[in-house]
């Protein structure tokens, strides 16, 4: 009976070490933090105000509030990162595809019948000037977009703080030479 108990023992004395090694990395190599804050899910946006989400009068409305931001961002197909959720021909109301229009081109239509037109994200970046944290998700719509590395290129050269988030799969393969993932907040 004792030589039972004493498996059980090891078992249990294994299964802890298993447990113990698992969550080293979350003790003691984890990714800095984000800042405890509230954050502007696409930014602070009243569309009856006419400040839709995702849009440069959502973004300054939440850095002026104090709030974090969370934008989309997405590549369209002259390279341009724009900040947008994936979006339909119904939301900007038009009746062209909107895959086979250019940044300029989707710039001349109002985001849901308001005065905002879809910004790009370095002047998102430019208008938020590190005042406040920045959560990026990366959507991604084509397999073989470069949207990671467009995105980190951009993130690069901002001095706030910032995390990249994306659901996709594909999105798992980051080019984040010089950007690390998790940037604190000061």
């Amino acid at each position: 009976m004792t030589e039972h108990y004493t498996y059980m023992a090891q078992d249990g004395l294994v299964s802890g070490l298993i447990y113990l090694i698992s969550i080293t990395p979350r003790l003691l190599g984890r990714a800095r933090r984000m800042p405890g804050k509230f954050y502007a899910h696409r930014g602070l946006h009243n569309l009856s105000e006419g400040v839709p989400e995702n849009s440069m009068a959502a973004f300054r409305r939440a850095a002026e509030h104090g709030y974090g931001i969370e934008l989309d961002v997405q590549r369209y197909p002259d390279g341009q990162v724009i900040v947008a959720m994936i979006m339909t021909e119904a939301h900007l109301g038009i009746e062209k595809e909107i895959d086979s229009l250019t940044y300029k081109e989707l710039s001349h239509f109002p985001i849901l019948g308001t005065e905002e037109r879809i910004p790009l994200l370095e002047d998102v970046l430019k208008l938020v000037n590190g005042q406040v944290p920045l959560i990026v998700e990366i959507k991604y719509k084509h397999l073989g977009s470069t949207i990671c590395k467009k995105t980190a290129e951009l993130l690069d050269h901002y001095s706030g703080s910032f995390c990249i988030e994306s659901f996709h799969p594909a999105a798992s393969d980051l080019d984040f030479e010089n950007t690390a993932i998790c940037v604190p907040w000061n």
